[in-house]
């Protein structure tokens, strides 16, 4: 279901955002941003309700790295200050030290954060929201506290279950799937941890991950960090077009890949495998857009194993544009030999640097995570 429903949103998000930056008329451009708006919170809501399966069916892998966690909350701040101040409010950051450094899932964690962030803004009408980061002997303690409307006391104990909202009803004040926090809470259980509440109606909320401090020392040594200086060739790179192949049965995808990319690349197509492949035999190019879910004939993985046998191909970074979005597809994607993945919807920004990223050769690996 997760595959059927990206296709067409692929299209949906993907050309209503070329439409809204296009489109100079104002009616015309407004109508695009709501056709891209609705397009985006469905998308959303399909996220959410797949990443509730998964954890349901005990299918959540998780990814533990250790990093430095007021990095990660900084980062999430910064996300969504521009919304905050759009609404005329007060996002402060309020860490403890410099630095403090963490091994848990840094995805689930943002994931929480995101979600505790975004659902204090939507329930201040005014004032504050600050996020702040602390610890005690065995935990770090990630809060998130508005000056919103808050939670009744009575309310609490719903707060965090499936498809439940502080507004419900026929005349709830604010949309959502009431899903969130259901979700936040299931990571941190998974991660060893819990989200704690306070909350009086009218007197705001305080939610607070609380997550295993199993490390709080910096394991990064000097000579582990890698130089991100360009050498010359990948300037001389970065400056022409590149050229592509495109290997994609949806036509909706190959107009919209072209219409991205058309400052960025020269672009073939392939609509099947065996068609990829004879042209393959004929030329070189400087990254290969591979869909996984090929109807006629070879799948995607099954072309990535033909085209390394030919000798030209050997090295070309392979890009997977898909709309398998699992964690689990993502990995098994690259683990099979994939240079970098892209999961359908994506946008404009995502498309173009996962490209150039590829072709230049200053990325390796590259992944693009679903929001």
């Amino acid at each position: 279901m997760s595959h059927e429903l990206r296709t067409p949103l692929n299209g949906i998000l993907g050309f209503s955002e070329l439409l809204k930056n296009q489109l100079k008329d104002e009616s015309s451009h407004s109508m695009a941003a709501m056709i891209h708006s609705s397009g985006q919170r469905l998308h959303k809501t399909l996220d959410m309700l797949l990443d509730l399966s998964r954890i349901e069916a005990n299918k959540q892998d998780l990814n533990m790295q250790t990093f430095d966690a007021l990095t990660l909350v900084q980062d999430c701040v910064k996300l969504y200050l521009p919304l905050a101040i759009k609404q005329g409010l007060r996002l402060e950051y309020a860490p403890e030290s410099a630095k403090m450094f963490l091994r848990t899932d840094a995805h689930l964690l943002q994931h929480m954060l995101n979600e505790l962030i975004s659902n204090a803004i939507k329930y201040t009408p005014k004032g504050s929201i600050i996020v702040s980061v602390a610890r005690d002997d065995s935990s770090l303690l990630f809060s998130v506290a508005d000056t919103g409307i808050g939670i009744a006391t009575d309310k609490h104990s719903t707060a965090f279950e499936a498809f439940r909202q502080v507004s419900e009803g026929w005349g709830r004040a604010y949309e959502g799937t009431g899903l969130g926090l259901t979700i936040a809470m299931k990571y941190a259980n998974l991660l060893g941890g819990e989200i704690t509440l306070e909350s009086e109606a009218g007197k705001g909320s305080t939610f607070t991950v609380i997550l295993p401090a199993t490390l709080l020392h910096s394991p990064i040594q000097a000579q582990d960090i890698a130089d991100d200086t360009p050498s010359p060739e990948q300037t001389i790179m970065a400056t022409r077009k590149f050229n592509l192949l495109l290997v994609d049965d949806d036509p909706a995808c190959k107009l919209l890949v072209e219409k991205m990319l058309q400052e960025q690349a020269d672009i073939q197509y392939a609509a099947a495998g065996k068609e990829a492949l004879h042209m393959l035999e004929h030329r070189t190019y400087d990254a290969i857009l591979l869909d996984i879910n090929l109807v006629k004939g070879l799948n995607g993985t099954e072309v990535l194993c033909e085209l390394r046998k030919l000798p030209a191909h050997r090295d070309t970074p392979v890009i997977a544009l898909t709309a398998y979005a699992m964690v689990s597809d993502r990995e098994n994607l690259l683990n099979m030999g994939f240079d970098a993945y892209i999961s359908k919807p994506f946008d404009i920004k995502t498309l173009q640097d996962t490209v150039s990223a590829v072709c230049t050769g200053m990325s390796s690996g590259y992944s693009e995570r679903p929001q």
